[in-house]
């Protein structure tokens, strides 16, 4: 097979689609998974590149220092080396089917390798969350993945095969990237500002329903209360009570956009007390009303499309 790997042009934005080689080992395993979690989770990263299929149930990913809403259908990506967690209530618990790629392990040969690595770092600046068009692209790869994996893993061919979906997958995600004005909005954190900053995300990834005290938060990161905000705000350029909100409020919206929860369940649900804190808070952060959020993602939009049902991938 001729061997011809992506080359993106950050001037043009030109990609070509690409055709790989693959070694064969077991480069790619699967999980599915309940992100409602009883415990104490905190922040972590892997080697690999992590996708991930919403099966049902609705929830946040924190990657790489931003918030995403997840509903069933969507499609998350999470690249080497970053910093990710999930969460879901407990009255609606999101379920996900994983795929973990090696890309050194699937691909045979250095240059293979070095292209695969070059268009996961174009695309992975342009957004995590695929939930629009782009997924109707995306998805009959991931499905394939996810059967070739599962069921066909054994047969000589497999390797290969997984190995041109995965490389077609990032094409199509780069190309979509290429394709937009701008991606969705990323920050980027220190290594020294991390240390101070995530002891508190995760604590309010695990709490953020409950009430929460900056002198508990500040206390938890080793730091005053004014280190921690001027922190955060470094950071995030948000304080950690408006941080918090944000949590807060991309939760409420998986849950308006997944399913037919009364709004002031909803805002319960999500730490507020009443329906009037909450429409205030969800207002300040989505620039609307709970109410015109929830018509915009039923009437004509990309969250009426068809999606997965659950299935087995619960646990």
């Amino acid at each position: 097979m001729q061997n011809r790997s992506s080359a993106i042009s950050p001037k043009n934005k030109h990609i070509q689609e690409p055709v790989f080689q693959a070694i064969n080992r077991p480069p790619m395993h699967i999980r599915h998974r309940s992100m409602l979690w009883d415990g104490e989770k905190e922040l972590h990263y892997h080697n690999r590149v992590e996708i991930g299929l919403c099966t049902g149930g609705s929830g946040i990913f924190y990657i790489r220092d931003e918030i995403y809403p997840c509903i069933p259908g969507d499609i998350v990506i999470v690249y080497p080396g970053e910093k990710h967690d999930a969460r879901s209530p407990r009255e609606n618990a999101c379920y996900w089917r994983f795929i973990m790629v090696d890309i050194p392990g699937l691909y045979g040969t250095q240059q293979d390798c070095e292209a695969l690595l070059a268009l996961t770092s174009y695309t992975q600046h342009r957004g995590h969350i695929c939930s629009r068009p782009e997924r109707k692209r995306l998805l009959p790869l991931l499905l394939r993945m996810f059967e070739l994996r599962d069921e066909a893993f054994d047969h000589p061919d497999t390797p290969a095969h997984l190995a041109h979906l995965f490389a077609c997958f990032l094409y199509e995600t780069a190309h979509f990237a290429a394709e937009t004005a701008e991606g969705i909005p990323t920050t980027e954190v220190s290594p020294a500002l991390q240390q101070v900053v995530y002891p508190a995300v995760s604590y309010m990834l695990n709490h953020y329903a409950e009430p929460l005290r900056m002198e508990e938060l500040a206390a938890r990161c080793y730091v005053s209360d004014c280190h921690l905000r001027r922190s955060f705000f470094t950071a995030f350029g948000l304080s950690p009570t408006a941080f918090l909100h944000k949590i807060r409020i991309r939760h409420a919206c998986a849950a308006l956009a997944g399913g037919q929860q009364s709004i002031l369940s909803i805002a319960v649900q999500c730490g507020y007390p009443t329906i009037s804190s909450f429409n205030r808070q969800f207002q300040k952060v989505m620039h609307t009303t709970p109410s015109e959020y929830r018509r915009q993602m039923g009437t004509g939009g990309h969250r009426k499309t068809t999606q997965p049902e659950p299935g087995n991938d619960s646990l």
